[in-house]
C-alpha cells in the first residue's frame, strides 16, 4: 500500500487515483494539456502504458491518449521518472506506434500522433464507437456461429494487409462499431491464451502464425463466451469448448487450424480463409436472391443498367448481374469508399484517404484532395460534389478529374448529402439539420432546424418531394410529423417515382405505398447498410458484405401489413 500525498488514505500501489479524496496517483490529473492541443479528462486504465480519455481542442473530438508509463515508474507533478533499464523498452514502445501511424484501413484503428513531453511518450488514438468483444459477449453471451462467421470473413481483409502488424487479435482488441469491426493495434492482451506455444519457449509474438494462434482464439471465445484453454493446457489434453451445435463447418476448420501446436499447420497469411470460391447465391424468399459479392461489409451500391456496381469495406468495387453472376471486380481505392456514382465519363468513387478515382472500363485515373473525404455525390451532368473531413464541400468536374472550387459549409458535422435534380444539393448534420446548398453560387442556406431530431443519415427525392431520414423516423420536407417510425435506425431512403418509399433499418427492408400502408419486404440474416432501386429492382448491401436483390413492389400490391406510418 502507498499513502495519498493529499490526504494521507491508503491506497493500492497501481491506483490511478485516491479511493478516498480521487486526488490523481500514478495519472496526471483532469485537465492536464499535452502538445499545446489536448486536454486530460479521466484516467482509464492501467496496463503495459496508462491510458486517459482526453479532448482534441482543435478539432473539438474525443481522443484516446496512451502513456509510456511501465512498471517502476514515478510521477513528480507531471514529469515522469522512468526506471533506469526503460530506455530500450521506450523506444520499442515509440517505434511501434509509429508503425501504426498511417492511411487508415477498414478493420483497423491507427495512431494519429505520437510526441515525446514530459520525460515520457504519448500516442493519440481516434475513439472508437463501439465496445469490445470481450465487453458484448459479458453482456449478451455467446455469439451465435453465423456471426461469427461474419467477424472472421470482416477481420480478415484488415489482417491479409497488416499481418505481423496486427499484433495479437483478442476479444480485447476487437472493437464492435456501427460500420464493423475494428482492430485496436494498442490493446493490451489480458489473458495467455491467446498466445501462441511458441511463446512458451521463448520465441517472440511478432509472427503471422502467432497472429493466427491468437484469431483462432478470440473466434472460440465468441462461440462459447468464455477464455479458450491456454497453451500449456492444451499440451495438457485440456481441450477447446465444444463448438455449438450447427457452427459451419469451414469456420470450425479454420478455427482448428488457427489453433494449431506447431506454427506451420496454421493458414497462411495469403489465405486465411482458404481458397476463393465464386458467388454464392440462395433464394431466401420467393423471386429474392442473396448474393455473397464481398468479404466485408457493403458500403455503396448502385444499378446501371442489368449490372449491380458495390463498393466494399475490403476496398474493393464488384459489377454483378441482377442473375448473380460476378462480373469484374476494380481495385484502386486507398480507403474506405465514401461514395459511387456512374458519370458519363465512366464509373466515380471516393476514399476515406482523400482519393476520387475514375475507372473508364479497366482504365483506372486518380486524384488527391487536400483533405480527407467523408461522402460524395453526383451533381449536374459531368460532375461530383465531396465533403471533406474539415467539413468543406468541394465541387470536381470529372472529365478530367480536377477540383473546381471548395466553400465552407459551416460548424457542423455532416452526415449525409444528395443531390437533387435541379442542381441543387441537400446535406444533413449531426445535431438534425437539413440544409440547401448551390454550389455554383457558393452559398448554404438552412431549409430546416434541428428541433430536437437525430443524426441526419439519409436522403430521397422522387423530383418532387425531398424525404430524410432521423434516427427511427422517415420524415418528408413540409410536413412536421413523421411519414413512419421503425424499430431500429434507418440506415437508407429511396422514392420510387409512384412515391413508394422503400426503406432499410436493421435486418429489414419495407416499402410504404401511397396510402400510408408500410409493409416488410425482406428480412435479412445482417445488418443493411445501403439501398438503391429502378423500375425493376430494389438491391440492398448488408454487413456481411451480400447483395440482397428484390423484385420492386407494384403499387397494387397486396402483400399483408405489419405497421402503418403516423
Amino acid at each position: 500500500m502507498t499513502n495519498c500525498p493529499e490526504c494521507r488514505a491508503p491506497a493500492p500501489p497501481d491506483a490511478l487515483q485516491c479511493p478516498t479524496c480521487h486526488a490523481p496517483l500514478l495519472a496526471l490529473p483532469s485537465g492536464t494539456r499535452l502538445y499545446q492541443q489536448y486536454r486530460i479528462d479521466r484516467a482509464l486504465r492501467r496496463d503495459q502504458n496508462l491510458r486517459y480519455l482526453a479532448t482534441d481542442e482543435r478539432q473539438g473530438q474525443t481522443v484516446l491518449i496512451d502513456e509510456f508509463f511501465p512498471a517502476g515508474s514515478r510521477r513528480l507533478g507531471n514529469l515522469v521518472i522512468l526506471p533506469s533499464n526503460s530506455a530500450g523498452a521506450r523506444d520499442a514502445w515509440a517505434q511501434q506506434a509509429a508503425t501504426w501511424q498511417g492511411p487508415e484501413l477498414p478493420g483497423r484503428r491507427t495512431v494519429q500522433l505520437t510526441f515525446e513531453q514530459h520525460g515520457t511518450t504519448y500516442a493519440v488514438l481516434s475513439l472508437p464507437d463501439g465496445t469490445t468483444l470481450r465487453s458484448d459477449v459479458q453482456r449478451r453471451g455467446r455469439w451465435i456461429p453465423g456471426d461469427v462467421q461474419t467477424l472472421l470473413e470482416q477481420l480478415q481483409p484488415v489482417l491479409s494487409v497488416l499481418g505481423p502488424a496486427a499484433g495479437l487479435v483478442t476479444p480485447d482488441s476487437v472493437t464492435l462499431t456501427p460500420d464493423g469491426p475494428m482492430l485496436d493495434l494498442t490493446a493490451t492482451p489480458t489473458s495467455p491464451a491467446y498466445q501462441a506455444p511458441e511463446h512458451l519457449r521463448g520465441e517472440t509474438l511478432d509472427t503471422w502464425a502467432a497472429v493466427a494462434y491468437s484469431l483462432g482464439a478470440t473466434l472460440s471465445f465468441a462461440l462459447s463466451g468464455q477464455d479458450p484453454p491456454g497453451p500449456a493446457q492444451l499440451a495438457l489434453g485440456i481441450p477447446l469448448p465444444t463448438p455449438p451445435v450447427g457452427t459451419p463447418d469451414t469456420l470450425v476448420r479454420i478455427m482448428t487450424a488457427c489453433l494449431a501446436p506447431v506454427p506451420a499447420g496454421r493458414p497462411a497469411q495469403s489465405n486465411l480463409l482458404g481458397a476463393p470460391t465464386g458467388p454464392v447465391v440462395t433464394t431466401s424468399r420467393s423471386a429474392v436472391k442473396v448474393v455473397r459479392a464481398h468479404g466485408s461489409w457493403v458500403t455503396h451500391v448502385l444499378l446501371h443498367g442489368s449490372q449491380i456496381i458495390s463498393a466494399g469495406a475490403d476496398l474493393s468495387i464488384r459489377v454483378t448481374s441482377v442473375g448473380g453472376e460476378a462480373l469484374q471486380r476494380l481495385d484502386g481505392l486507398r480507403g474506405q469508399p465514401t461514395g459511387l456514382t456512374m458519370r458519363p465519363e465512366g464509373l466515380v468513387a471516393a476514399d476515406t484517404a482523400g482519393w476520387l478515382h475514375l475507372w473508364r472500363g479497366h482504365q483506372l485515373s486518380s486524384v488527391q484532395g487536400s483533405e480527407r473525404t467523408t461522402h460524395m455525390t453526383a451533381y449536374g451532368d459531368d460532375q461530383v460534389l465531396t465533403v471533406t473531413s474539415g467539413m468543406n464541400l468541394t465541387l470536381w468536374n470529372t472529365s478530367p478529374m480536377r477540383p473546381l472550387g471548395a466553400q465552407r459549409a459551416g460548424d457542423q458535422v455532416i452526415t449525409a448529402v444528395q443531390a437533387l435534380t435541379n442542381r441543387m444539393i441537400v446535406v444533413g448534420t449531426a445535431r438534425g439539420e437539413v440544409m440547401v446548398v448551390h454550389p455554383d453560387q457558393g452559398t448554404v442556406t438552412p431549409l430546416l432546424p434541428p428541433e430536437r431530431r437525430d443524426a441526419i443519415r439519409a436522403f430521397a427525392t422522387d423530383g418532387r418531394d425531398v424525404y430524410f431520414a432521423s434516427g427511427h423516423a422517415v420524415l418528408k420536407v413540409g410536413q412536421p410529423q413523421p411519414m413512419l417510425t421503425l424499430d431500429a435506425p434507418v440506415s437508407a431512403l429511396q422514392v420510387l417515382p409512384d412515391s413508394q418509399v422503400i426503406v432499410a433499418a436493421g435486418r429489414h427492408i419495407f416499402v410504404r405505398d401511397q396510402a400510408g400502408t408500410v409493409t416488410e419486404l425482406y428480412a435479412a440474416q445482417h445488418e443493411i447498410h445501403c439501398l438503391t432501386t429502378t423500375a425493376d429492382w430494389i438491391v440492398a448491401g448488408t454487413q456481411a458484405g451480400e447483395l440482397i436483390l428484390c423484385p420492386t413492389p407494384t403499387t397494387d400490391s397486396n402483400s399483408p401489413s405489419i405497421l402503418h406510418g403516423q
